[in-house]
């Protein structure tokens, strides 16, 4: 029973959480306890030793009680209230045994009530935590749902733009028949001209009814799972093994990433549509961009143990766009590992043919039939099908990158058996020489270990409690100090009081002052803080105009702890 006793006082009262030795000493407690049970199941001598240890242990458990109580751990109060009537309890038996006390029906007794009052605390106590993890859930819970009504405002207010700008098209288009209908003479001249108003007309329906259709359905699917696991998670925290609870968040941060990647493809979709995507066409290194984006989907393709394998015989050097073609690579390796089993294998390619290179995405997984190879690149038929691990898309990455491989100046097609797996192919202009001979096959190089780096002083300049909660967790096995404010000019504060701190993560969206103004303040009096922008917004431009307001370097949201560690250890 006191073994037992021990345990609960460690779990109910967490003490560990404000003193480790106490922690430790409930510990070697419930040892000595159950040595001493041990021993007297093999002779009843060794009983005496129970006795002798019993008050002066019990006076500890009340300590650690009291203690927790000054700590204002959660249920120290219930805690203590209970032992202190079951040691009252206790000091009414051990006063009547030695005839120190009056024997009456409450000495007689006393232990036996002092018991009955511990073990009611103890429920109470218990009802307590049970109200307080309630109350856990139901704020979560709402955060939730806030998180999701204000997406949905989002998404509204965009739908909204949308639908007005195609109203708009569609208005243009009708005026244009009709002068057309009027100026031409020539009825052939006139009907084609009409007929391809009409395409036209029809195209930009299309394109409508697909972006209600992706956010009506594609884009609250992925919210479906989040919600659902992440309920289940909380209701059922302490029932679930670790290896249960680690595939139900494996299934959140997947759709959380499906998720993210459907917004990209939505964003450059729109701005493909209404012309306001920047090109900006220049020399790359090939093989630069495609490491980078298979180092961004290694993670997903582990989760399949899938190998993700770059070859090529030389370093390339492109022409072209250079956010275009990491779009158009994204989706397709995405794609790849989509449709590709478990233990696949996913090949890249990289050939220079004559005036132009080939890119080709080699997968061994499901292929598909000619009937739905055809269909691929039409954003009309609506192509969507469920991977080998039931993970769902929209068919509007392939459409994006059939009209970035053509805005680039190269052409796209795809090769394909039901059974066997799918190439994707895309070229791109080759404008000149390769730069140097490289014999390796495989561009896949095993990770290098990070160097150590000092332990730093940092300044985080977020609003959002959340995100500065994950920044600070990210960041402190890197941080001496961390200092935490919520505007601009709280930051330049900061940084005035503080000339020794070494790093700042400054966030661009600030009330007061904006993250920008906020840099070139701080820049006014100190040029060798290493600050970094962050922001939600990932707009074009958004880059340059931080390192124009004196950031040496930009994260976009959501910003991931490997990206930004690597960030870190490129400066300091």
């Amino acid at each position: 029973m006191a073994f037992f006793l021990t345990l609960f006082t460690r779990e109910i009262l967490k003490i560990r959480q404000v003193s480790k030795w106490m922690d430790t000493s409930l510990i070697v407690m419930s040892v000595i306890y159950l040595l001493i049970a041990i021993l007297v199941a093999f002779d009843v001598y060794y009983y005496q030793f129970l006795g002798l240890i019993a008050m002066p242990f019990t006076l500890f458990l009340l300590f650690v009680g009291v203690y927790g109580m000054i700590k204002k751990l959660p249920l120290s109060k219930f805690y203590v209230l209970a032992s202190s009537l079951y040691i009252i309890g206790l000091f009414m038996y051990a006063g009547l045994t030695l005839n120190v006390i009056p024997y009456t029906p409450l000495t007689r007794y006393g232990f036996m009530i002092g018991s009955f009052l511990e073990l009611i605390v103890f429920s109470l106590a218990l009802g307590y935590k049970i109200k307080l993890i309630q109350a856990e859930k139901l704020k979560f819970q709402e955060k939730i749902v806030e998180n999701e009504r204000l997406m949905n405002k989002n998404l509204e207010i965009k739908v909204k733009e949308r639908t007005e700008e195609l109203l708009a098209t569609s208005e243009q288009l009708e005026n244009t028949n009709a002068l057309l209908s009027i100026q031409i003479d020539d009825k052939d001249i006139a009907i084609k001209a009409l007929k391809k108003s009409d395409s036209k007309l029809k195209e930009s329906n299309d394109t409508k009814d697909k972006f209600f259709s992706i956010i009506a359905h594609d884009l609250r699917s992925p919210f479906n799972n989040i919600l659902g696991f992440s309920e289940l998670l909380i209701e059922n925290s302490n029932n679930y093994e670790a290896a249960e609870t680690e595939k139900y968040l494996g299934i959140i941060n997947s759709s959380a990433n499906n998720t993210l990647i459907l917004l990209d493809n939505l964003l450059n979709w729109a701005k493909s549509q209404t012309g306001k995507i920047s090109f900006n066409p220049e020399k790359i290194i090939l093989s630069n961009v495609i490491l980078e984006i298979i180092k961004l989907k290694k993670s997903i393709a582990k989760a399949k143990n899938i190998s993700l394998n770059y070859f090529s015989s030389d370093e390339i050097e492109v022409y072209a766009d250079e956010n275009m073609l990491k779009t158009v690579l994204r989706n397709l390796i995405f794609n790849a590992i989509k449709f590709t089993k478990l233990g696949g294998h996913i090949n890249i390619y990289a050939v220079s043919i004559q005036d132009h290179v080939e890119i080709s995405i080699s997968d061994n997984g499901v292929g598909m039939k000619d009937e739905t190879r055809k269909k691929l690149f039409n954003i009309s038929t609506n192509i969507t099908t469920k991977g080998t691990a039931n993970e769902k898309g929209s068919g509007l990455g392939l459409v994006l990158c059939k009209e970035f491989v053509e805005k680039l100046g190269g052409n796209i097609w795809v090769e394909s058996e039901e059974g066997k797996g799918s190439t994707f192919h895309f070229t791109l202009p080759y404008k000149s020489e390769t730069i140097k001979e490289n014999s390796s096959k495989n561009e896949i190089l095993p990770p290098v270990e990070a160097s150590p780096i000092k332990k730093l002083k940092i300044l985080i300049v977020e609003d959002d409690e959340t995100s500065e909660e994950f920044l600070s967790i990210t960041v402190r096995k890197f941080g001496k100090e961390i200092i935490n404010v919520k505007t601009g000019k709280d930051a330049v504060e900061a940084c005035l009081n503080n000339p020794d701190i070494d790093l700042v993560l400054m966030d661009i969206l600030l009330p007061e002052m904006d993250g920008h103004e906020a840099t070139r303040q701080i820049r006014k009096f100190n040029n060798d803080v290493i600050i970094i922008a962050q922001t939600a917004y990932a707009l074009e431009g958004d880059k340059e105009k931080a390192i124009a307001a004196g950031c040496d370097d930009y994260l976009p949201k959501p910003i991931k702890a490997d990206e930004l560690k690597q960030m870190i250890r490129k400066y300091l």
